[in-house]
């Protein structure tokens, strides 16, 4: 099964790499346009996000596009690294981890097209009600708080023999529900600081991903673990 597992960990590193490279753009066009998906998230005056939205929506739909290719990518990248890791952790977490991202993916899917429905409703001159509003923060709260337990299932279920392999799982399970956890209650000037911190948590989550996908077998090899018969005789 080693290669089968060596084919694993190359498509951790693809999918990581690929889901990276989409996050650092849809940060590049933020950054330099001001423009993000996130005030579009909540519910504000109907007036103002109107009229924000029209503003922002060739930007804003730039992103979605890339928001698009951005949910296969973490998609497959979750279901490669954990088809690595559970031959050395928590097989049944892992598992969650995935089904969690896998209907954080569906919910993802549904809040983009609404967002371009939307844009493209308002410039045929429908206006927006707090109905609405509210619809849209309740599907994209529900989706940012389900990514925030799969991080925590798929932490749960990840090997922990070594110092660095602890440290991982921590990072993984750590960080990214504290700071999603404190933007519902944070003042509006700390609001656009923290989606930063959360885009840098998430690329920083692929790419220590793509390092220690490799990691998980060398350690096996040193004795520390064995992977289940069940799960290799897959």
């Amino acid at each position: 099964m080693l290669v089968l597992h060596d084919q694993y960990v190359v498509l951790t590193r693809l999918w990581a790499g690929v889901a990276a490279v989409l996050l650092i753009g849809m940060m590049g066009v933020s950054i330099a346009t001001g423009v993000a998906q996130e005030p579009f998230e909540i519910v504000r005056d109907p007036s103002a996000y109107r009229s924000d939205l029209l503003a922002s929506s060739p930007w804003l739909k730039v992103i979605l596009a890339m928001d698009s290719l951005f949910i296969i990518a973490y998609a497959l990248f979750f279901l490669c690294f954990a088809r690595v890791a559970r031959q050395y952790g928590d097989a049944g977490m892992l598992q969650l981890g995935v089904i969690a991202i896998l209907v954080t993916a569906i919910l993802d899917i549904i809040e983009d097209q609404h967002l371009f429905a939307l844009t493209d409703s308002l410039r045929l001159g429908e206006d927006v009600s707090l109905e609405m509003l509210r619809m849209q923060h309740v599907l994209s709260q529900t989706k940012f708080h389900l990514s925030y337990m799969a991080t925590v299932f798929v932490a749960m279920g990840l090997p922990r023999r070594t110092p660095v392999e602890l440290a991982f799982a921590l990072a993984v399970g750590v960080p990214l529900p504290l700071l999603g956890i404190f933007r519902w209650v944070a003042p509006a000037a700390f609001q656009f600081p923290l989606v930063v911190a959360q885009w840098l948590a998430f690329l920083a989550g692929f790419l220590g991903a793509g390092l220690i996908a490799g990691r998980f077998a060398a350690a096996e090899s040193d004795g520390r673990s064995e992977p289940s018969d069940a799960t290799d005789s897959r």
